[in-house]
This record gives C-alpha cells, sequence and structure tokens, in this order.
C-alpha cells in the first residue's frame, strides 16, 4: 500500500502545472532517460558503462526528490523480505515485483548499475528483480547487461 502511495504522490510540473502524475512520471523519467542515452550510443564516451553511469547521474540529479525516495522505499521493502524470517522470500519478492511497470523495471535496472543502486544490486540480483525487463526496452543492453550477475534476470537467456 505504501509503494502504491509513493509511486501516486510523484508528480511532474512545468510552469507549476501538473503535466503527469504517478506512474506516468516514471514513465517520462525513463523516457528522458533513454533519450539522453543516445549520446552515449552516438560514441561520445570512450567508456559505455561510465557514459551511461554519468547520464543515469543527470537524470537522477534532475528528479532527485522522486526517484531518490521511490529507490530508498523500494530498496527497504526488499532488504525488509531479506532479513525477515520468513521461509519463502522469492515468493514475498515476487509479489513486490509484480506490482513494478516496464518503465520502473528500466529505472531500476539503470539505478542498480549507478552508485545510488550499489547496496540494491546485490538484492536485484538476489530476487531477480529484473526477471520481466524486455532487453529491447533498454538502451546499449549488450554492453551493459553483463554488469548484472545473470541470477538479476531468474531464469531468462540474456
Amino acid at each position: 500500500k505504501i509503494h502504491g502511495e509513493i509511486v501516486s504522490s510523484i508528480d511532474l510540473r512545468t510552469g507549476g502545472t501538473v503535466t503527469a502524475a504517478g506512474r506516468d512520471c516514471l514513465k517520462t523519467y525513463f523516457k528522458r532517460l533513454r533519450t539522453s542515452l543516445e549520446k552515449v550510443s552516438r560514441g561520445d564516451f570512450l567508456d559505455v558503462p561510465e557514459g551511461v553511469r554519468a547520464t543515469y547521474q543527470e537524470i537522477f540529479d534532475a528528479y532527485e526528490s522522486d526517484l531518490g525516495h521511490y529507490f530508498r522505499h523500494l530498496y527497504r521493502i526488499f532488504k525488509f523480505i531479506d532479513e525477515s524470517g520468513i521461509e519463502d522470500k522469492r515468493s514475498y519478492a515476487g509479489i513486490v515485483r509484480a506490482q513494478l511497470s516496464a518503465d520502473e523495471l528500466g529505472l531500476l535496472f539503470f539505478n542498480g548499475i549507478s552508485e545510488h543502486g550499489e547496496k540494491f544490486r546485490v538484492l536485484i540480483e538476489r530476487f531477480a528483480l529484473l526477471e520481466n525487463l524486455r532487453p529491447k526496452r533498454i538502451p546499449l543492453w549488450e554492453e551493459l547487461h553483463g554488469l548484472y550477475d545473470k541470477s538479476a534476470f531468474g531464469d531468462a537467456d540474456v
């Protein structure tokens, strides 16, 4: 419930007017990230992962109040599951994972390879949080998916 409330509370304003709200904001943030990553695709960076991290950092900085809050909360949910005494932790993680939209998974992918997601990456891999991620939605997939252990993608063939 809290996760849904956090997503619903996100809004994007232009000139004081709300132009997007909730998941539509996350969709907009991911679209802007994908557009910004075109400069990495063009070869503006010699080191692709570092170029991607720098580009993600720009987007994160622009929307830090929303993205920071969102990812800190999501991290705490999975950290709670991980540290709990329940037996089937993957099932509980799967319930939360099922609530994530395609754009949220895309943002999670990039957050996990950034400095902001270093601790989260362990949980992303442990609970296969990117299992439903469609590679074609991720710019520079071939260069980046190897930054994660295969476990992050579950049973998917990456």
